[in-house]
């Protein structure tokens, strides 16, 4: 799993598309883009978004499909409780949490996550980073996530990288750069 730290946003959205476009991971690119804000209810919008003619490389073939995945998801993120609720009606982290679960019914190989607990409370963003981190182990997935978030990135990283002006600066894990000797890079992490 890979953790960038951001400290420019143009060049982190960049190197997102770049990954995404070339397949830079060794994986095949399928990119879902994946909102929470859709004006149908949650059961309803699994269907629109996984039937549509323009995913033919993951496309389900039947409702029945899509409902029994679509609740698999969503009891495996903690909201089936909540699949006849319109998008509008959830909080903050259990929004993210609903991406996520849009994201998990294609069964991606690499789930890129731009700034997971940004907006979140603290409480919240520790319950969506260890729910990333469990997600990675029941589906076997790879993470990029891009953050500003040190604890979320505790959590979830096994390697961590620091980038200064769109340049990486310093790679490894949590314990190493705690310990750096470059004090830009151990002021993120003490």
């Amino acid at each position: 799993m890979y953790f960038f730290l951001k400290l420019k946003i143009m060049k982190k959205t960049l190197l997102i598309c770049c990954l995404t476009a070339v397949g830079a991971l060794g994986v095949k690119a399928q990119v879902t883009v994946t909102s929470t804000n859709v004006p149908a209810p949650i059961q309803t919008s699994f269907k629109g978004q996984y039937t549509d003619a323009s995913s033919t490389n993951w496309r389900m073939k039947d409702e029945k499909e899509i409902d029994e995945r679509s609740r698999q998801v969503l009891e495996a993120v903690g909201l089936i409780d909540t699949i006849n609720k319109m998008p509008g009606e959830l909080s903050g982290g259990m929004r993210k949490r609903l991406a996520l679960a849009r994201t998990l019914i294609v069964h991606p190989e690499i789930i890129l996550y731009d700034e997971p607990t940004t907006g979140l409370d603290t409480i919240t963003s520790r319950e969506i980073s260890e729910l990333i981190l469990e997600m990675k182990e029941k589906y076997n997935t790879t993470s990029l996530i891009v953050t500003h978030d040190i604890p979320c990135a505790k959590i979830v990283a096994d390697r961590i990288v620091v980038m200064r002006d769109g340049k990486s600066v310093a790679d490894g894990k949590t314990k190493d750069l705690e310990n750096s000797t470059d004090d830009f890079i151990r002021s993120f992490f003490n």
